[in-house]
C-alpha cells in the first residue's frame, strides 16, 4: 500500500530523507587502492591486455564482467519498483524510505 504521494520534493513526505536510486560499483580486489590509476589496475590485472583494449577502444566485451577478482556491489537505494500512472503512457516510481519506512510514490521527471 503506498503511504504517501511526494510528486515534487522527491523526499520522503513523513521525514524528509531525499529518495535514493540504485548504484551499481564495482572494484578488482586485486588493486589495493581506494581510486586505482589505469597504471595500477594493468600491473595487477590477469586480463591486463583485453583490459586495456577495451578501455581504449569500447568495443567487446568487458574482461572484468566474468573475472573473479571483480568485487560488483549494488545498492539498491530507496526504489522498489515502477508503476502505471493515471494516464496513458505515465509512470511513477514506488520508493520505501531507508529511514522511517514510509512507502511512497514519485513521479520522475
Amino acid at each position: 500500500m503506498i503511504n504517501e504521494q511526494n510528486t515534487l520534493t522527491k523526499k520522503c513526505p513523513k521525514c524528509g530523507a531525499p529518495t535514493q536510486h540504485s548504484e551499481i560499483t564495482e572494484a578488482c580486489s586485486l588493486v589495493n587502492e581506494a581510486q586505482p590509476s589505469l597504471e595500477s589496475i594493468l600491473i595487477t590485472c590477469i586480463k591486463a591486455n583485453a583490459f586495456q583494449e577495451f578501455q581504449s577502444y569500447g568495443e567487446g566485451t568487458d574482461p572484468c564482467e566474468n573475472c573473479q577478482h571483480n568485487q560488483v556491489t549494488d545498492f539498491p537505494g530507496s526504489f522498489l519498483r515502477m508503476e502505471d500512472g493515471a494516464t496513458k503512457n505515465s509512470w511513477h516510481e514506488i520508493h520505501l524510505c531507508p529511514i522511517c519506512q514510509t512507502t511512497y510514490s514519485v513521479t520522475p521527471h
